[in-house]
């Protein structure tokens, strides 16, 4: 349910196709939700391509304007909204740092903002709302509306703004780990435990664990994830690490 329904239920919904999870829910056909079902993976299969492009062309910017900025805020025509959350996370977890991920249709553009530890993004948006039309969220993570004129000077606010919070310190990330596990320990038992404990997110992070003298023997790359092959002293785990 989590890792195959729950994925396409979310595609759905970003891909501007939601009342379709709801006829499928709902109706009394089998072969009315077999169709739908189909169509709800082809649109998850969607959401991916279009993920991994705007990932993609996202960290080509960021690697030609990040310098020594303390924040980052990229724009571009035609990003899809539904991606940018799921974009300016990953941008995060790589170069943590506030992040602003922004897709413009005739000079409109919709936004979404994931922060770190240290930086209010509510807060932060709100020192910027003369250049915005609209902004919400929480400290973590935010959206927001931006005329494409108004863009250059909602990126330099924002700047101002993160160094007016955060120290060269604060963009260090810190790594908390929940538990050292031996290697033996590592199997489906664990898997369904950590199951459990779901969903995640801000008061329920998503547990980090750690094992120490494992050879990665393998990785393979693919749309929405990454497969690895880890082994120790003769045991070998294969582990999916998917979107």
């Amino acid at each position: 349910m989590a890792f195959r329904l729950g994925p396409r239920i979310n595609a759905a919904g970003r891909m501007d196709a939601g009342l379709k999870v709801v006829e499928m829910l709902t109706t009394d056909s089998s072969d009315i939700a077999l169709r739908i079902a189909q169509e709800l993976d082809e649109h998850n299969r969607e959401r991916q391509a279009m993920e991994a492009r705007v990932l993609e062309k996202a960290l080509a910017q960021v690697g030609t304007e990040l310098g020594d900025r303390y924040s980052i805020v990229l724009g571009e025509e035609g990003w899809h909204p539904g991606v940018l959350g799921i974009v300016a996370s990953r941008i995060v977890e790589k170069f943590h740092r506030p992040t602003v991920v922004v897709g413009f249709s005739q000079g409109e553009g919709k936004g979404s903002a994931r922060s770190i530890r240290g930086f209010h993004m509510v807060e932060g948006l709100r020192r910027c709302a003369d250049c915005l039309e609209k902004f919400g969220g929480h400290e973590y993570a935010g959206g927001l509306s931006v005329r494409e004129v108004k863009f250059p000077s909602f990126m330099e606010r924002f700047e101002e703004t993160a160094r007016a919070f955060l120290t060269r310190e604060d963009l260090e990330p810190i790594i908390d780990v929940d538990a050292l596990l031996d290697f033996s320990q590592i199997g489906l038992p664990l898997f369904r435990q950590l199951e459990a404990l779901q969903p995640f997110g801000v008061g329920n992070p998503e547990p980090l664990l750690m094992t120490q003298a494992v050879e990665v023997c393998e990785r393979r790359d693919f749309t929405g994830g990454s497969r690895f092959r880890l082994r120790q002293a003769g045991r070998t785990l294969s582990w999916n690490l998917g979107s």
